[in-house]
C-alpha cells in the first residue's frame, strides 16, 4: 500500500509538473502573438506611413476640420456621431488608421492599439493639433507633459505606464503610449 501511495503521489507531481509547463509554453506564444500584433506598426512605419502620404493627411484634415462636430469613425465602417463620408474609408484603409476621432482641438489618427489581459492597452498614431502644442490623449488630466529629447513624455507616470509624443510637421504629432492600470 505504501508504494502504491508513493506512486500515485509521483504521478500527481509529474501531472502537476506537465500542466505548468503547458501553462507557461502557452503564456509565452501568447506574448509573441502580442509583440508581433504590436510590432505591425512600429514608430518608422507610422512615420514612414505620414512621410508618404502626406497630402492625403492633409486634406483628410481639411475634409475633417469643415465639420464641426465631435464624431468617431471605425475602419470597418461604422460611426458614432453625424459625420458621414465614405471616401475617410478609402484614407484609412491606405495608411492603415483603425479610427479617427475628432475633438475640439485633435483629430487623431489611431494607427494601432492593442488590448491585452488585466486592462492594459498599448497604443500609436499621428494626431493634428489645431493650437499647435502637444496633448496627452488617454490618461486623466492631472498628468502633464515635460519636455524629453525630441519631443515630451508625460510626467508623473509610474513604472507601468508611459505616454510620449512629438511634433512631426506642422501641427502633427506622432504618440505613443501604454497605460497599465
Amino acid at each position: 500500500n505504501t508504494s502504491e501511495v508513493t506512486f500515485n503521489m509521483k504521478n500527481r507531481y509529474i501531472k502537476i509538473g506537465i500542466l505548468i509547463l503547458i501553462i507557461v509554453l502557452l503564456s509565452i506564444l501568447g506574448l509573441g502573438y502580442i509583440n508581433h500584433k504590436e510590432a505591425d506598426l512600429t514608430r518608422e512605419k507610422v512615420l514612414e506611413c505620414f512621410e508618404n502620404n502626406n497630402d492625403m493627411f492633409d486634406g483628410a484634415v481639411k475634409k475633417l476640420k469643415q465639420h464641426s462636430d465631435r464624431y468617431q469613425i471605425y475602419n470597418d465602417g461604422t460611426y458614432e456621431g453625424d459625420y458621414k463620408d465614405k471616401n475617410i474609408l478609402d484614407f484609412m484603409r491606405i495608411t492603415k488608421c483603425e479610427e479617427i476621432k475628432k475633438t475640439e482641438d485633435l483629430i487623431i489618427f489611431a494607427m494601432n492599439s492593442l488590448s491585452a489581459d488585466g486592462g492594459n492597452y498599448c497604443f500609436c498614431g499621428i494626431y493634428y493639433s489645431a493650437n499647435d502644442k502637444p496633448h496627452i490623449l488617454v490618461y486623466s488630466k492631472d498628468h502633464e507633459l515635460e519636455k524629453h529629447g525630441d519631443g515630451w513624455s508625460m510626467a508623473n507616470s509610474d513604472e507601468y505606464s508611459n505616454y510620449y509624443t512629438e511634433n512631426i510637421e506642422n501641427r502633427f504629432y506622432y504618440y505613443e503610449g501604454i497605460f497599465c492600470p
